[in-house]
């Protein structure tokens, strides 16, 4: 009687030990843990250093390395973000977000980007498209060319209107020169860019160029719009008038605007936001 539970309790015993055996072979291979002698025999891993411990390799990450897995404040020595370091960041792309109704969806033009090692919400330059647009105004005293330039889609802050005047043709009463003092952007009533001007034109085939800022916020990473400009001039005209002693010349001076609304529609859309 007591030998047989003298045996139980080895045979319990020895069944407990492997199964114990088990569970840490199990453990060490599901840990991929490499065998070792020396750290020697330890595989190199970038972005870790290798010891051998308990003859089983073991891996300990290096800081501010690209590739460690861990978001460090410095990556290789650049400030961490996802264009500095990718492999443990996450990459830097993705196209903005419109909202539309109850639901979003993809802009055409903006986008994840990495600018100067910055991850920014821009328009790739290569979408860029550069488009003239060609006005003739014809006045009482005098005729000219309005061009207007900027890319589409435009860059907003990043882009200009450029326009350029030029004089075709002026009643010889008129006295040179015509002088632009102002001029406005808008759609509807909502002011998207002005500038006071200096610009003078000072004879027939004279031309003046300048530059219009945006100041519109867009609320939408890209918008559609339609604009016109209102352009503010000044000149003065001999005229010939009556009095007392016959047909007098008196220069008289006008102030006028040139409005005209663009014939495309304008794709804004916002570059340079992190």
């Amino acid at each position: 009687m007591g030998n047989n539970l003298m045996m139980k309790k080895r045979l319990l015993f020895l069944v407990v030990a492997v199964a114990s055996l088990l569970i840490i072979a199990g453990c060490t291979q599901s840990s991929g843990a490499q065998s070792c002698k020396t750290a020697a025999d330890c595989t190199p891993k970038k972005c870790y250093t290798s010891s051998c411990t308990e003859n089983k390799c073991v891996y300990i990450a290096q800081q501010g390395c690209c590739g460690n897995a861990y978001k460090d404040a410095l990556e290789d020595g650049k400030a961490g973000n996802e264009c500095t370091c990718p492999a443990d960041y996450g990459r830097c792309d993705g196209k903005a977000k419109i909202a539309y109704g109850s639901g979003f969806y993809d802009a055409k033009y903006v986008k994840r980007q990495c600018i100067q090692n910055q991850c920014i919400m821009g328009v790739n330059p290569d979408d860029l498209k550069p488009l003239t647009l060609l006005d003739q105004a014809k006045f009482n005293a005098f005729s000219m060319e309005v061009t207007t330039s900027f890319n589409q889609p435009f860059r907003v802050p990043t882009d200009s209107f450029t326009f350029r005047l030029t004089l075709k043709d002026a009643k010889d009463t008129l006295v040179y020169p015509i002088r632009f003092t102002h001029i406005t952007l808008s759609s509807g009533e909502v002011l998207y860019g002005e500038k006071d001007l200096t610009a003078i034109l000072g004879g027939v085939g004279d031309a003046v160029s300048f530059s219009v800022p945006i100041s519109y916020h867009l609320i939408q990473p890209e918008e559609e719009q339609k604009l016109k400009y209102k352009l503010e001039y000044g000149y003065t005209l001999n005229t010939e008038v009556r009095d007392a002693s016959g047909m007098t010349t008196v220069q008289k001076t006008f102030r006028e605007s040139l409005e005209n609304q663009f014939g495309t529609k304008i794709t804004f859309a916002q570059d340079g936001t992190t």
